[in-house]
């Protein structure tokens, strides 16, 4: 999900119409230009009327949260239908656990293929597969696998 804003906040000031969907309430920082859907992404995407067009969808860190079955028949279809003709999705994810890995297991991972080949058609902006060392959202540090592809649709 959106998580505390910050890269939703980033594109609005950046002049972006943004939309940002997390389980969490809008944080109080947040603009209200920024359009705060509080909602689980999956319930969102099942529910949304799917007639918006957007320019750009940015998946950071949300993938490996469900099951592959799902991202690709519901998560990249939606993505598929909704995305304007040259629009970019932007995806950050795991292609395998972090070190240590967290209490709960991931449904998923995804490395930089199996990404492209869910969008074979796209032109490929950006494709990395690095390892990082950082600290997670509680503060554990932790050695992260990291899969970064940004496409443009065709």
């Amino acid at each position: 999900g959106a998580g505390d804003g910050i890269h939703a906040s980033a594109l609005e000031g950046l002049g972006a119409r943004v939309i940002a969907i997390d389980k969490r309430a809008r944080p109080a920082h947040i603009s209200p230009r920024i359009e705060w859907e509080s909602a689980d992404i999956k319930d969102w995407i099942e529910s949304e009327d799917h007639k918006r067009a957007y320019d750009a969808i940015f998946l950071k860190n949300t993938l490996q949260f469900f099951e592959r079955e799902w991202g690709i028949k519901r998560l990249f279809k939606f993505i598929k239908v909704n995305l304007k003709p040259d629009g970019v999705l932007a995806v950050e994810t795991f292609y395998k656990p972090p070190e240590p890995p967290f209490d709960k297991p991931h449904l998923s991972y995804w490395n930089k293929n199996d990404v492209l080949n869910e969008f074979q058609a796209w032109e490929a902006l950006h494709v990395n597969q690095a390892e990082k060392d950082g600290r997670d959202l509680n503060g554990t540090q932790r050695h992260f696998f990291i899969t970064d592809v940004i496409l443009r649709k065709k």
